[in-house]
């Protein structure tokens, strides 16, 4: 048996006791089951080992961002970019205001 924040903890069991645990910690019992099962999983590597993605946006990248920038410059809207190519807009948003992808200012 373990105790952790003043609570008994038996590993196999845990689901049940996520209510407790994210009451403890102020956190939704999903985020509690996620990290467990990232815990059961991956052990202590999954939370303190090497980000595989340096900072790096995992959604726009290699030939992604070129098809994505090669339309901007066409001029279409980010709204059909994003449905093309099954990302968010707030993604595509995102990379233009990071300075990764340029878009054609609006002519009046």
């Amino acid at each position: 048996m373990r105790y952790f924040c003043g609570m008994q903890l038996q590993l196999p069991y845990f689901p049940k006791d996520a209510r407790m645990f994210s009451d403890c910690f102020g956190v939704s019992e999903d985020s509690v089951h996620r990290y467990y099962n990232k815990f059961r999983e991956q052990r202590e590597t999954g939370f303190f080992g090497d980000d595989t993605r340096h900072g790096k946006a995992h959604k726009i990248v290699g030939e992604r961002r070129l098809r994505i920038q090669q339309k901007l410059d066409k001029g279409q809207s980010v709204y059909s970019i994003a449905k093309e190519e099954g990302v968010r807009e707030s993604a595509i948003r995102y990379q233009v205001k990071q300075g990764n992808l340029k878009k054609k200012p609006l002519k009046h």
